[in-house]
């Protein structure tokens, strides 16, 4: 764990190059423009006039890509962008609905409270109204029995002191 966490004190291979090569350039420089070993011949006008623009042509060609693969890129996220903006249309749309069911459901389950409210409410009070009638018409009956038997007890008195 620790050997990740130390930093290394010398520049990377690279960084050596450079400088080997600034050194070159430098030395190339000093000495009036003549290669700097043996090996090396100078390079006439027309020849590197034709070799720079054969790297200007390369490089016209890349940042010619470059810009189409951004151009790309940004007509990518143009699109994404539309997209987003009918997703979330719809999004919208659908909180719109899902809001309208809520509440939609929410008065029909209290409308159903009430109803089923009200059908209780009705049948106690039939059923109490029904008791009452109830209850009337029992002692209707007990004063009519009482009636029948007093009738009778008579009708039997009668009797005994007819046959008597």
């Amino acid at each position: 764990m620790g050997s990740n966490n130390v930093i290394n004190p010398s520049p990377p291979n690279w960084y050596a190059n450079v400088e080997q090569e600034i050194e070159e350039l430098e030395s190339v420089v000093k000495s009036g423009g003549q290669p700097h070993n043996e090996y090396m011949e100078t390079v006439s006008r027309p020849e590197l006039d034709a070799k720079l623009e054969t790297i200007e042509a390369k490089m016209d060609g890349r940042v010619a890509r470059i810009e189409s693969s951004v151009q790309r890129i940004v007509d990518m996220a143009a699109e994404i962008k539309g997209e987003n903006r009918d997703i979330r249309k719809s999004i919208s749309s659908l909180k719109t609905t899902a809001v309208v069911v809520a509440i939609s459901s929410v008065i029909a389950i209290v409308f159903g409270v009430v109803a089923f409210n009200a059908t209780l409410l009705n049948n106690m009070i039939a059923s109490h109204g029904s008791g009452k009638e109830v209850g009337a018409a029992l002692e209707q009956a007990r004063s009519q029995a009482a009636s029948t038997q007093q009738l009778l007890e008579q009708i039997r008195q009668e009797r005994q002191q007819a046959g008597n």
